[in-house]
C-alpha cells in the first residue's frame, strides 16, 4: 500500500513538473550577428480559411481529440513560456463543431483593402456583426517576433491563442484568450512540405514603435535597444542594393524608387523665409526656400504585409512577409494622433498571390 503511495506521488510529481517546464524562445537574436533589429509584439488577427475543414478551431479540436495540443503561458518578458496544463473540450469553441462558416467570414480576398487594414485591431468583429463571438471570427492573438535580417523583415510566431469575445455588462465585447498553443521558437524554419501547409490569409499588421520618447501602451516591445531603430539598417541594405525604397508620397501610381542617400532630406517640410534689407529692416530684399530634412524617429510604424500559412503536421504558425511599408503619424492641432501616412516602402518576393498560388498547387498534386 505504501509503494503503492509512493508510486502515485512520484508519478503526480513529475506530471506536475512536465506541465511547469520552461522553453526559451528567440535564443537566435544574440547569435545570429546578421539580425541587426528585432521587436516582440501581441497581435489580433482573422485567419480566415478557405474552406471550413481548413479551421484553425477545427484543427485544434482534433488535435485535442488525438491528445497532440499543448499549451502555454507566459510568465513574464523574459522570451520564455511555460507549458501549461491540459485543455478541455468546453475551453473550445462552438465553431469547432459547428456545420458551416458563417455568411459574415466572407473569403479574405474578397475583403476590401481598408477593411483588412483594421484586422490587427481587437474591434475587427464590428465589421461583421456586433453581437458575435470571437471564436466565430476565426480571431486569434500572436505573440509575434519581428526582425530584421539582411534587409528583410521577418516575422515568427512564437504562439497562437484563440480568442474568446463575450458581452460584459455594459454589452462590450471583452476579448480573451482561451488557451496558448503551436509554440515555435523563432528563428530558422525547420523542414517541412509545403503540402501540409493550409493557407489563412494574407494580412497587413501595423507595428507602433515609441523612439522619441517612453514606450507607450500602444507601443510594441524593441529588443535590440542598442538598435532600436530600424530604418537605418533598412536603408544601409538599400545602399548596398539589396532592397529597393520607393516613395509612397509620389503621387505616381508606378511609386518611382528613392535614392537612400537623399532619403531623409526627401521627406523634409519644405519652407519660405523672408530676408530683409540690413540697411533698411522693413525691406523684404528677397525670399529664400528652406528645406529640413525628417527626423527619424517620426517613422514610428511599420505596416507588414504578411501571409499565413499553419503546418499542419509541424503544429506551428508560419508568415510570410510580402512587403513593408514606413509609416509617420499625422497629429492633430492638439497634439494627438490623427492617422498614418505612408512614406516608403520596400517589397520582397513572393508576392502574396503567387506565395498563396504556389502552396495551392501543391496541395493539388
Amino acid at each position: 500500500m505504501l509503494r503503492s503511495l509512493c508510486s502515485l506521488i512520484a508519478v503526480l510529481t513529475a506530471a506536475g513538473a512536465a506541465a511547469q517546464q520552461e522553453h526559451a524562445y528567440g535564443s537566435f537574436l544574440s547569435t545570429d550577428t546578421t539580425v541587426r533589429w528585432a521587436a516582440e509584439a501581441d497581435k489580433v488577427v482573422a485567419l480566415l480559411p478557405r474552406v471550413l475543414p481548413q479551421s484553425l478551431n477545427r484543427l485544434y479540436a482534433r488535435q485535442l481529440d488525438s491528445g497532440r495540443l499543448r499549451t502555454y503561458r507566459v510568465p513574464g518578458t523574459d522570451l520564455r513560456v511555460r507549458e501549461a496544463g491540459p485543455v478541455s473540450r468546453a475551453q473550445l469553441s462552438e465553431r469547432a463543431s459547428g456545420d458551416a462558416l458563417p455568411d459574415f467570414t466572407r473569403a479574405y480576398k474578397d475583403l476590401p483593402p481598408t477593411v483588412r487594414r483594421r484586422f490587427d485591431s481587437t474591434q475587427a468583429y464590428r465589421f461583421y456583426c456586433d453581437t458575435c463571438r470571437g471564436a466565430d471570427l476565426e480571431l486569434f492573438q500572436l505573440r509575434q517576433l519581428v526582425y530584421l535580417k539582411g534587409g528583410r523583415f521577418y516575422v515568427d510566431n512564437i504562439l497562437v491563442s484563440p480568442l474568446e469575445g463575450a458581452p460584459d455588462s455594459s454589452g462590450r465585447a471583452q476579448w480573451a484568450p482561451r488557451f496558448s498553443t503551436s509554440f515555435y521558437k523563432g528563428g530558422a524554419a525547420p523542414r517541412s512540405n509545403p503540402k501540409d501547409r493550409i493557407y489563412l490569409g494574407t494580412v497587413i499588421i501595423n507595428y507602433q514603435f515609441a523612439f522619441d520618447g517612453l514606450r507607450g501602451p500602444a507601443d510594441d516591445r524593441i529588443l535590440t535597444v542598442q538598435e532600436p531603430n530600424p530604418v537605418y539598417q533598412l536603408l544601409e541594405a538599400a545602399l548596398k542594393g539589396k532592397v529597393k525604397l520607393r516613395n509612397e508620397l509620389n503621387p505616381d501610381t508606378r511609386k518611382p524608387f528613392m535614392n537612400p542617400r537623399t532619403f531623409f532630406a526627401d521627406f523634409g517640410a519644405t519652407d519660405t523665409m523672408a530676408v530683409y534689407d540690413v540697411n533698411d529692416p522693413g525691406r523684404v530684399r528677397e525670399y529664400v526656400v528652406t528645406r529640413s530634412s525628417l527626423g527619424a524617429e517620426k517613422l514610428a510604424v511599420y505596416g507588414i504585409e504578411q501571409s499565413f500559412y499553419y503546418d499542419t503536421r509541424l503544429q506551428v504558425l508560419f508568415s510570410e512577409v510580402h512587403k513593408v511599408t514606413v509609416k509617420a503619424h499625422v497629429y492633430n492641432d492638439n497634439g494627438t494622433i490623427r492617422g498614418r501616412r505612408a512614406m516608403a516602402s520596400v517589397t520582397y518576393s513572393p508576392l502574396p498571390s503567387s506565395a498563396r498560388g504556389r502552396v495551392e498547387a501543391l496541395q493539388q498534386d
